[in-house]
C-alpha cells in the first residue's frame, strides 16, 4: 500500500430500522369493528349467565368496558384528518421558506455590491449552502439562516455602506423566526400523526383481541350450536 494512502475506517453497521406498531390483519375497519362491538355486546348480555358459569370475569363491567372501548377507537383522529392537517402545514411551511428567501435574495444582492471584489464573501454567509440540496432538509435551513444572520450583524456596517436598509436585520430575524415556528409545526404535525395513528392501532388491536377472548369463550360455551357461534364471528 503506498505510503500516503489513506487508510478508511471500517464503515460502522446500520442500526436495525425500529419497525412501527403492527395491526391486527383484518379485513374490517376501526369504525366497522367498534360498530359490530356493540352488536356483540348486546348478544353476550343476554347470555351474560352462560359466560359468566365459565369465567366470572365475563360479568356486566366486562360490557361496559367493551362498549367504552369501542367508544374510544371512534374518538380517535382519523389518519384523513391527520394528512389534512398535514397538508395545511407543509402550506404554512412553503409559505414561510418563500417569504425567508426573498430576505436571502435580497442579502446576496447587498453582499455582492458590498464585496464586489470579493466573490468569495457570499460563502462567509453560507449563501450557496442555503441554496444546496443538503441545505434542503427544513432543520438545516434554519439553522442556516440564523447563522448567516449571524453573518449580516458582524458585516453590518460594510453591508449598510452598501445600501441595505438598517431594518433589513429585523426584517430577515422575523422571517427567520416564522420560518422556524412554521417547521417546527410541521414537524410536530408528523410526530402528531404518528402518534395518533399508533394510539388507533393499539385500540384497534386491544378491542380485536377482546372480540377473540369472547369468541374463545362463545365456542366452549355453545359447543355444537353452530348457529349461535356465528353471531359472535367477524
Amino acid at each position: 500500500m503506498p505510503e500516503n494512502t489513506p487508510i478508511e475506517p471500517p464503515k460502522a453497521k446500520k442500526k436495525p430500522r425500529r419497525r412501527a406498531i403492527a395491526r391486527v390483519t383484518s379485513a374490517v375497519t376501526d369504525g366497522e369493528l367498534a360498530q359490530i362491538s356493540r352488536v356483540w355486546a348486546r348478544i353476550m348480555e343476554d347470555d351474560l349467565p352462560k359466560f359468566q358459569a365459565l369465567d366470572p370475569n365475563f360479568n356486566a363491567a366486562f360490557l361496559v368496558q367493551w362498549r367504552q372501548d369501542a367508544e374510544n377507537i371512534e374518538s380517535i383522529t382519523t389518519n384523513s384528518i391527520m394528512e389534512a392537517l398535514q397538508q395545511v402545514k407543509q402550506q404554512e411551511l412553503q409559505q414561510a421558506c418563500k417569504a425567508f428567501f426573498a430576505c436571502v435574495n435580497d442579502l446576496e444582492f447587498y453582499v455582492k455590491k458590498a464585496f464586489s471584489q470579493q466573490p468569495y464573501m457570499a460563502d462567509e454567509f453560507g449563501l450557496h449552502k442555503l441554496r444546496t440540496q443538503d441545505a434542503k432538509r427544513g432543520v438545516r435551513e434554519v439553522v442556516l439562516g440564523y447563522a448567516c444572520l449571524k453573518s449580516v450583524l458582524h458585516y453590518l456596517a460594510e453591508l449598510t455602506a452598501a445600501g441595505m436598509p438598517a431594518t433589513f436585520p429585523a426584517q430577515m430575524e422575523a422571517a427567520l423566526s416564522q420560518f422556524t415556528d412554521a417547521e417546527v409545526a410541521h414537524q410536530y404535525s408528523l410526530l402528531e400523526s404518528l402518534r395518533v395513528t399508533n394510539r388507533r392501532i393499539e385500540a384497534f388491536n386491544a378491542l380485536f383481541a377482546k372480540h377473540q377472548l369472547v369468541l374463545s369463550a362463545a365456542e366452549v360455551v355453545f359447543n355444537g350450536d353452530d348457529i349461535k357461534i356465528k353471531q359472535y364471528r367477524l
